[in-house]
């Protein structure tokens, strides 16, 4: 079983067999993925594989489906943009474009959201406090006022800073599913 998402596990050019069972096929843009969201598809995919929306066939969810993406931070990208900083350090012209491509949080769920073909509404929201709770309740907001929504994927993805701060970087997702989770 694969462990926590860790730089160690993800941070690989090609990801490892567990993985690759995980995403049934690779992203085309893994190479130049930042970490969070790699661990945004890679958790998100955890998630689906362990329900019964994804398309055995496909590893995509079923066309009949339509499913949304809600993840709650208190980070957002600052990991990422921290490192797009740095390569500011080196002059404007060297500023690396891959980098700054992913320093908005939507970013990493948008890459989990396009990988298994989500269709429902996908998007991030801050919070300081009870982050799971806040996420869950916008799941149900949604299921609840819009039926032709199957289920939500929702959950938390952080990379704090600094690894002092927080134990360490947290990916977790679930389905909601009405007002039950899967």
């Amino acid at each position: 079983m694969l462990g926590p998402l860790t730089q160690a596990c993800l941070g690989q050019e090609l990801p490892g067999r567990e993985i690759r069972a995980i995403l049934g096929t690779i992203p085309r843009r893994w190479g130049r993925m930042d970490l969070l969201s790699r661990m945004a598809v890679v958790a998100v995919g955890r998630t689906l594989r362990a329900s019964d929306l994804l398309d055995r066939q496909t590893d995509k969810i079923h066309s009949a489906n339509i499913v949304g993406l809600i993840s709650v931070t208190r980070w957002g990208s600052l990991i990422t943009d921290l490192a797009f900083c740095e390569t500011l350090g080196q002059g404007p012209d060297l500023a690396s474009p891959t980098v700054f491509s992913y320093t908005l949080p939507n970013i990493a769920i948008a890459e989990a959201a396009g990988h298994f073909r989500l269709t429902g509404p996908v998007y991030s929201i801050f919070a300081e406090h009870d982050l799971m709770k806040k996420v869950e309740q916008e799941a149900i907001l949604w299921l609840s006022n819009h039926p032709e929504i199957s289920a939500m994927v929702a959950g938390r993805l952080d990379i704090p800073p600094s690894y002092a701060e927080e134990k360490a970087p947290v990916a977790e997702f679930h389905i909601v599913n009405g007002k039950c989770r899967i």
